[in-house]
């Protein structure tokens, strides 16, 4: 996505979904700009730890599902 790589797309609801690990404990400064250069496409950034989803799998789940349902009002 322009010179950004992230973890998921879906293209038709404009969205991306990262998983953020102990890698991205040094380049907060590179996540910033590429959630702004995201935004202001109108793509959507959801992000999650790499622990919530080893440890809290069903709240992720569910909370995109939720993400996913109110993306697809706004569109």
């Amino acid at each position: 996505m322009g010179s950004y790589i992230a973890d998921f797309y879906c293209a038709k609801l404009r969205l991306v979904i990262e998983i953020d690990g102990s890698s991205h404990d040094h380049a907060r400064d590179y996540d910033q700009r590429r959630m702004h250069y995201l935004q202001s496409l109108d793509i959507k950034v959801i992000r999650y730890t790499n622990s919530d989803v080893d440890r809290h799998l069903r709240a992720v789940d569910e909370h995109l599902q939720s993400e996913i349902r109110i993306r697809e009002k706004e569109l």
